[in-house]
């Protein structure tokens, strides 16, 4: 984690070395306070916007000590987007204010807010809607709990829904435990798919949804709400192929896969292959190709595990182990649980593991 803490008077640096104390990170001021025998401190370089524009997109956290007008005019030719811009905090030269100015949930500024006034004795100023009405936000959910969101237009239409009294439910199908996630003051409730399809679903339909899962399509019928899809970044592709599988035939092969079982791609988090295929082109195109790394089982890894998954005596004649993707994707997946079981079509193997999270 990236920190700069700016001061721009004297009165200020006081302060910003209190934080750095406390914090750490990178301590600037203007260049007639830095003197030569202290190391410590950076200088800010001429026109404090110039400056911004230099450092703004190198730092995940930025703690501004000066009016909160000059950080805006500062920083606002440089804002981007909520999932890149860092974390901005500004407070007064005292610390009796701090401000969460910039990727509050995020980028974390709101909780970087609480422990820069911690350190100064000051009170944090949160003014994001979900924070001032006591709710979780969707972007919130997901930051915890490591969640990719995947589209921010309809996160945005949950949100508003959510700051402006409506219901909304939570579907959960991955293997995270939600349970202390509130939304709307205790209105969000867990349910399933199943029942908002079913006759059971006799309550007056919620106003929006968060959908937590690896499913592609919901294919929820007559429920034209908006919907927030988190998606949890876990699951392990075990591969098996024949040598000199063709690019195309594998890339197509695990595209016409996760199609089927209606695995959204983005939930991919590595592949998973044997070593005796680690020399394969096909799999590091398809590792290139989908932007995840591609880890390689060692064959003496799977021979004491592999009598618990289906196994071809051909391919043990061939290369000492009995199968490839299901042991392998179980290894790297942390013992994990299966998703979706080995499937073989013209010479290549998938399947999907979870992997095993840690208790938090």
């Amino acid at each position: 984690m990236k920190r700069a803490v700016l001061s721009v008077t004297l009165r200020g640096l006081r302060t910003a070395r209190k934080i750095h104390q406390g914090m750490g990170g990178d301590l600037y001021t203007l260049e007639k306070f830095c003197l030569t025998d202290d190391k410590e401190l950076l200088p800010i370089t001429g026109p404090l916007k110039d400056f911004m524009g230099e450092i703004f997109n190198n730092y995940d956290e930025i703690i501004m000590i000066m009016a909160t007008g000059i950080a805006v005019r500062s920083i606002a030719p440089y804002i981007r987007s909520k999932m890149t811009d860092p974390a901005v905090v500004v407070l007064d030269e005292q610390g009796k204010s701090v401000i969460s100015l910039l990727s509050g949930h995020i980028g974390g500024a709101n909780e970087l807010a609480r422990r820069v006034a911690g350190i100064t004795g000051g009170q944090a100023v949160i003014t994001t809607a979900s924070d001032c009405l006591g709710m979780a936000s969707v972007d919130m959910i997901a930051k915890r709990n490591q969640l990719i969101m995947e589209d921010l237009e309809q996160v945005k239409k949950v949100t508003a829904c959510l700051v402006n009294g409506g219901k909304a439910f939570l579907v959960n199908e991955s293997s995270l435990n939600l349970r202390e996630t509130t939304l709307n003051h205790s209105c969000l409730e867990e349910i399933s798919l199943d029942t908002l399809n079913s006759s059971r679903f006799t309550a007056s339909p919620p106003d929006a949804l968060v959908y937590v899962g690896y499913q592609e399509e919901l294919y929820i019928k007559d429920l034209s709400i908006p919907i927030a899809k988190l998606r949890p970044q876990s699951l392990i592709l075990g591969v098996g192929c024949r040598k000199n599988t063709s690019e195309a035939a594998l890339i197509n092969g695990v595209k016409t896969f996760l199609i089927q079982h209606n695995i959204s791609p983005i939930s991919l988090k590595a592949i998973a292959t044997v070593d005796v295929k680690k020399d394969e082109q096909a799999l590091k195109v398809l590792a290139e190709k989908m932007s995840l790394p591609l880890f390689i089982v060692n064959r003496d890894e799977i021979l004491p595990i592999e009598n618990r998954f289906p196994c071809s005596d051909f391919v043990k004649s061939t290369i000492r182990v009995g199968c490839v993707a299901e042991p392998a994707a179980f290894i790297i997946s942390k013992e994990g649980k299966q998703v979706v079981g080995k499937k073989a079509f013209n010479g290549i193997t998938l399947c999907l593991y979870e992997e095993k999270r840690r208790a938090r």
